[in-house]
């Protein structure tokens, strides 16, 4: 499969030295919103026009990948909380082992007391 890979980029970046090759001599006028550019290069404008895409691109894939990488680490920490309140839940008496005997010794507690008075 590497093998294919390699060949398909070496097969397109033929290509597109071939396309650049006719384009040689060819001279554009570029009408920007702002400036206008007159004989550029059309060589200049592609690889311009490819080299800004890719910076925008970049730019908003690192965007993104800082937005997943925070979402991932406020789900982690959302995940550690769940198991740490989920094994409290699953494990009461570990967490506080007077709580049992206090619940038995409540009524206990009543019976004995003689300034309780009815």
């Amino acid at each position: 499969m590497r093998l294919v890979l390699t060949i398909f980029w070496t097969i397109l970046a033929f290509f597109i030295l071939w396309i650049f090759s006719l384009n040689v001599g060819q001279i554009v006028d570029v009408d920007l919103f702002f400036k206008k550019f007159e004989s550029v290069n059309l060589i200049t404008v592609t690889f311009s026009s490819v080299f800004i895409g890719f910076t925008f691109g970049i730019i908003f894939f690192l965007i993104q990948f800082a937005k997943s990488k925070k979402e991932s680490f406020r789900m982690k920490k959302q995940i550690k909380a769940l198991q740490a309140e989920l094994f409290e839940l699953n494990n009461p008496a570990q967490d506080a082992p007077g709580a049992v005997s206090q619940i038995s010794e409540g009524p206990a507690e009543e019976e004995d007391n003689p300034d309780k008075k009815d």
